[in-house]
């Protein structure tokens, strides 16, 4: 089975067979309902396990013939031991073995793909144990899809939660996001709902429930390594109910196909970032060769002469690195009256960001 999942111009929108599909994942005790498309199946992989899948393989292939696909989860317990342990890591690669010569071979046409992961990490947990993911998913078979369940339950902050589920370290792990900032900001990263359905591309739950419609994310918010706190609260209270992805720099221009609206701050931004976006502006406001040059209102810009902002510019044009870009020109696709949202935005950005710099 040929499983996409595509987000092109931010159309977060997950493809199975080349057909739009929302994966409603069933991960209850008994048999699920119908409207579900999808069976989790947990599978002991830890270093302690005698690997006697023989249960969960009986239930894949009834839940085939009933129509479900599968999702397999291989359970490490990864956090109970050491990362370091040579001893421990070969166990886990003959487990990964196992599962591709006696599960993925005779079931690839009817899963989704392999879960390697399901817990808490802290910021400075989350780099290392990732790494260590990514060498137990490289034993998998290439046509495997890598999914990891993400608990935030404890993240309140939104800079933390922006940090922690930023795409520049998952890489190419499909994530299920759990907690309140995953549920406040449900188009900032690409992410299934754990436990919940605020999510475009499905959900994994005991029970039922309504997701929210598939549609593109047209405004992104570019993060940068340091950044003062009451900056970004500032603009994420000012987006209201707009969607928008939250971009790590280090993935700026992989990421930014698509973007009506890149908001940045050139106080935090590296020197780095600052070159990729003057080329940005170098090349006409293109992505990808699929959008014309936009048109941008800079907000907040204190050289006038420069930036010209009084009546506005094209993006090819544009010599500011502002702190704030917006794009109001087509507040109708929002449903939001634009000069409602335009005050609305202006007024609370302007209360609370100043200082912009200019490129030179």
């Amino acid at each position: 089975m040929e499983l996409q999942v595509n987000f092109s111009g931010f159309e977060q929108q997950l493809l199975l067979n080349q057909v739009p599909f929302i994966a409603k994942i069933y991960e209850g005790e008994g048999e699920p309902s119908e409207e579900f498309n999808i069976i989790r199946i947990v599978l002991d992989a830890s270093e302690h396990s005698l690997l006697r899948w023989g249960e969960a393989i009986l239930r894949a292939k009834k839940s085939i013939q009933k129509g479900f696909l599968i999702l397999w989860e291989l359970q490490f317990s990864l956090l109970e031991g050491s990362l370091e342990d040579e001893a421990r890591f070969l166990t886990f690669h003959l487990n990964i073995q196992h599962f591709n010569e006696i599960i993925w071979i005779h079931f690839r046409e009817n899963s989704l793909g392999v879960a390697l992961f399901r817990g808490e990490l802290s910021l400075q947990q989350k780099e290392s144990v990732v790494d260590y993911l990514k060498s137990l998913a490289a034993l998998l078979m290439d046509d495997v899809h890598c999914f990891l369940f993400f608990d935030t339950s404890l993240v309140f902050d939104p800079t933390t939660y922006f940090r922690l589920v930023s795409q520049e370290v998952f890489g190419h792990f499909h994530l299920f996001l759990k907690g309140p900032c995953a549920e406040s900001y449900p188009f900032a990263v690409p992410a299934f709902g754990w436990g919940h359905a605020r999510s475009s591309l499905g959900f994994c739950s005991h029970m039922l429930m309504t997701h929210l419609p598939q549609s593109r994310v047209t405004h992104a918010l570019c993060l940068p390594k340091e950044i003062d706190l009451k900056y970004l609260h500032s603009v994420i209270e000012a987006f209201g109910s707009i969607p928008f992805r939250v971009i790590h720099e280090d993935v700026l221009t992989h990421e930014w196909d698509g973007i009506d609206t890149l908001i940045i701050f050139p106080n935090g931004q590296s020197e780095k970032v600052r070159r990729k976006i003057r080329g940005f502006i170098a090349a006409g406001g293109q992505t990808g060769g699929q959008h014309q040059a936009r048109r941008f209102d800079c907000v907040g810009c204190d050289d006038e002469d420069a930036c010209g902002h009084r009546s506005g510019h094209m993006l090819a044009r544009l010599k500011v690195v502002v702190l704030l870009v917006l794009d109001l020109r087509d507040a109708s696709r929002d449903g939001i009256d634009h000069d409602l949202r335009s005050h609305r935005l202006l007024e609370q950005i302007d209360a609370s960001l100043t200082a912009v710099q200019c490129f030179e």
